[in-house]
């Protein structure tokens, strides 16, 4: 008998490759979190993982994960579907997006689209472009929104936008270098503050700095690009910032005193492009169809 909370937790475990985290982020003790995945190797008569020297899957924990995965999203969609067939107007839509870009995108979405489905649970899934990417094909989400996302023959892109990116420039850099209207060559020698790799945003300035054959010496990573903008403000360096989000910080940006100067890339560097995907083959429930529109809406 199929235990899905069982599979649940062994899936969660098997990605994170951490009990620890896993245990903290579903509120419940390690030891029942053990204890579900021991009742999966019990009733296989398999072990499921190694545990010497780290936390890998065997071989049988690998194929368990790849049903796994399949068992869950199957009854994701399941549950969808019928609650559609009885117009219950009920379900959950799982939602994937980056960390700090959901800040920026999802408070013009939810407020209407919760109007529109009041009864529909949602979850927000966070994590950078790779997993979420991973997680669209796995089917541990519905939706995913993000920017330049490679093709890919079982997912399918709906453009919501196009957004250009900016070089945010501390005061003391830009006054060093004398204008606002400076070469890119002109900011090799700058700290940069950039997100991991792994972020698309990363991925298309790292392309397009070796198009141009230029170095650029970065003293900082982090994943949360609102904590990069921060420290721009600080005077540590230079970071690379979304259109979408230079309206939060409108008021500093426009006032006599602001401690950045907001530079575009420039011509060659081509515009990101916002989308929202989906699986082409698994069930696109009604609740999924409607935040497709609303957010088509908010962003035409």
């Amino acid at each position: 008998m199929v235990n899905f909370l069982n599979l649940k937790y062994f899936v969660r475990v098997a990605e994170e490759k951490n009990i620890t985290r896993v245990a903290e982020q579903e509120h419940i003790s390690q030891q029942s979190l053990s204890n579900h995945i021991k009742k999966i190797e019990a009733e296989y008569g398999v072990q499921l993982f190694d545990r010497t020297g780290g936390l890998t899957l065997t071989y049988a924990g690998e194929q368990m994960y790849n049903y796994a995965v399949k068992f869950l999203s199957l009854r994701h969609d399941m549950e969808n579907e019928l609650l559609d067939m009885e117009n219950t107007e009920q379900g959950t839509l799982r939602i994937g997006i980056s960390y700090t870009r959901g800040s920026a995108f999802l408070p013009d979405i939810l407020p209407e689209f919760c109007a529109q489905n009041p009864f529909v649970k949602i979850s927000i899934v966070e994590n950078n472009s790779q997993m979420l990417e991973e997680y669209l094909l796995h089917g541990h989400i519905d939706l995913y929104i993000g920017a330049d996302m490679r093709p890919h023959a079982e997912i399918e892109t709906i453009e919501l936008m196009h957004e250009k990116l900016y070089f945010i420039v501390p005061e003391k850099i830009a006054g060093r270098l004398g204008n606002d209207a400076y070469n890119i060559n002109d900011l090799e020698k700058e700290p940069f503050l950039l997100l991991s790799r792994g972020n698309r945003i990363r991925d298309m300035f790292d392309e397009y700095m070796r198009k141009e054959n230029i170095n650029v010496r970065v003293s900082l990573e982090a994943e949360n690009i609102e904590t990069l903008f921060e420290l721009a403000c600080k005077g540590m360096g230079i970071t690379v910032y979304p259109e979408m989000f230079l309206r939060r910080h409108r008021d500093v940006l426009n006032s006599a005193k602001s401690p950045v100067t907001v530079i575009p890339l420039g011509d060659k560097f081509s515009e990101s492009v916002l989308f929202i995907a989906y699986h082409k083959n698994k069930y696109r429930s009604r609740a999924a169809k409607s935040f497709i529109r609303t957010a088509r809406e908010s962003c035409g």
